[in-house]
């Protein structure tokens, strides 16, 4: 027999224990063996977090970063998406001070032009990315495009940098005011284009950021 019911009485209370023989221990030993061996060969899923930069960006990256490393969570290593190699200068600054010891290197950072639909979806193509995070709303700040990382631009150009929802302690500029809702709602209309072309993407969380009118909100329901 696999196992055995022992009963066995003190004062007044009645016990029951379940002996297992030795052939049920290591039935279960191999049982829990095929699924902990599973676990390990089941792809991990990566997620992509968009202006990694931003404070409420890089904390989200940093648990992501965390839960990548737990075992059995499923969560690859997540990809910091943004427009400049600043961002990961201040991805990194949040990291080192929010997280022990956690720090994003350049494996994990991809660059791209984020007013071009078609170069977000190659991104998120590369890396096989299945799950994002976006905002609603950024603090953008005009910056030198990094060279060697638009093919259609050269380092003279600027461009936009992102951070969700705002950079730490809101410092930096903000040189898109409040007022130009449409260069926040065409960022996100190009970040959820880049989405669909990317049949890899399975699933999108997000963001409502602080200060996101009701013009801006339907804009991106829209």
């Amino acid at each position: 027999k696999p196992f055995e019911i022992c009963t066995f009485y003190v004062g007044e209370m009645k016990f029951h224990v379940l002996l297992l023989t030795i052939t049920a221990v290591i039935l279960t030993i191999n049982h829990a063996t095929i699924i902990a061996n599973a676990l390990a060969l089941a792809p991990k899923r990566t997620v992509a977090v968009f202006g990694g930069g931003g404070y409420l960006g890089a904390l989200s990256f940093g648990y992501l970063q965390r839960a990548s490393s737990i075992y059995g969570t499923g969560i690859g290593t997540p990809r910091c998406i943004g427009a400049t190699a600043y961002t990961a200068v201040l991805l990194n600054k949040v990291l080192g001070s929010s997280f022990k010891l956690a720090f994003a290197g350049e494996d994990c950072i991809d660059l791209t032009d984020m007013s071009d639909v078609h170069a977000i979806s190659k991104k998120l193509v590369r890396s096989n990315v299945e799950a994002v995070v976006v905002g609603t709303k950024h603090q953008l700040e005009r910056r030198p495009v990094t060279a060697n990382t638009y093919e259609s631009k050269n380092p003279n150009t600027q461009t936009y940098e992102f951070y969700l929802d705002e950079r730490k302690n809101r410092s930096g500029r903000d040189d898109v005011g409040e007022e130009d809702e449409e260069i926040h709602a065409s960022m996100f209309a190009n970040m959820i284009g880049a989405c669909r072309l990317a049949e890899c993407v399975k699933h999108a969380v997000i963001i409502e950021a602080p200060g996101t009118s009701d013009v801006l909100r339907e804009a991106c329901i829209g």
